[in-house]
């Protein structure tokens, strides 16, 4: 079964409609039985979902998109994302920790470095992100050599824990990333693909708003544009596969053994990630009249 592991929430402020409570049940309407979320340098979420989760039995995955720069410390805007997914509670500490240095050094979003990564990569799963992702810009920048080195950069922290992100995102440059990484699994097998959809919007009805709802927060540019090409909701398993086939070419996906591997192996992913109780082993406060 097809699970999403890379998904915004409206605690991506400006980017997601997606409520924790409404991803859950949006889960359980197409018959999942895992729900994560990956938002922006925040975990603001995770309590909102992990409650969502205990009331329904779906299991909860706690993750977090992180922009990483060369040097956080230095003040400058490049930098790319990786998504980072708790595999236990052991993760879901480090992630806490990456999420409060990535606020410490925030510059018009929270940043970490490769040295915060090796310091907190324990219990952690990374995926490789989108277009925008740290493994695209070396594809583009040097095409396999810029995969090679990238590689060697993030399983040298994560391991088995690494996974190569493929999406139907309907750009000409998704699908020629798609294509090398896609080609590239079939003779490395340490190129594990899963295949994401990176949802800001929970149903298809919602898309016009969110439309509406971006072009008002960049009101004041002038150059604006929807950056959004193709349909990003919560998919079924059959809305991703026809989303790939709309990408590559009609019967495209029953033709790759690659990219339905990528499908079924979010579930595997979801499996690994170990069950836990988000609140044991700590002190919360209670309040009394």
């Amino acid at each position: 079964m097809f699970v999403h592991l890379h998904c915004h929430t409206d605690r991506s402020v400006g980017r997601s409609l997606i409520k924790p409570s409404r991803l859950v049940e949006r889960v359980l309407e197409l018959g999942g039985s895992a729900a994560c979320v990956t938002d922006n340098g925040t975990l603001s979420g995770v309590i909102q979902l992990y409650n969502a989760c205990k009331k329904t039995g779906v299991k909860p995955i706690f993750g977090m998109e992180v922009n990483v720069a060369q040097d956080k410390s230095l003040k400058q805007q490049q930098s790319s994302t990786l998504v980072l997914l708790a595999k236990n509670s052991v993760g879901l500490s480090n992630l806490t920790k990456l999420a409060t240095i990535g606020s410490m050094y925030f510059y018009y979003h929270p940043r970490v470095d490769m040295a915060a990564l090796a310091k907190f990569n324990e219990g952690i799963i990374c995926l490789t992100s989108d277009i925008k992702g740290w493994a695209a810009a070396r594809f583009f920048a040097a095409g396999m050599n810029g995969i090679a080195t990238c590689y060697a950069e993030l399983s040298e922290l994560y391991g088995d824990n690494l996974y190569w992100e493929v999406q139907p995102s309907q750009t000409e440059s998704q699908r020629v990333y798609n294509a090398a990484l896609l080609t590239e699994a079939k003779t490395n097998d340490a190129i594990k693909l899963v295949a994401t959809v990176d949802p800001h919007y929970a149903t298809v009805s919602d898309r016009d708003f969110f439309e509406r709802y971006l072009a008002a927060k960049n009101s004041r540019n002038p150059y604006w544009e929807f950056p959004f090409r193709g349909d990003r909701h919560i998919m079924s398993e059959d809305e991703v596969c026809a989303a790939f086939d709309l990408l590559h070419g009609d019967g495209y996906f029953v033709n790759s053994v690659e990219l339905q591997e990528a499908v079924w192996r979010t579930g595997e992913v979801a499996n690994v990630v170990e069950s836990f109780d988000l609140r044991q082993g700590t002190k919360v406060p209670s309040f009394k009249e």
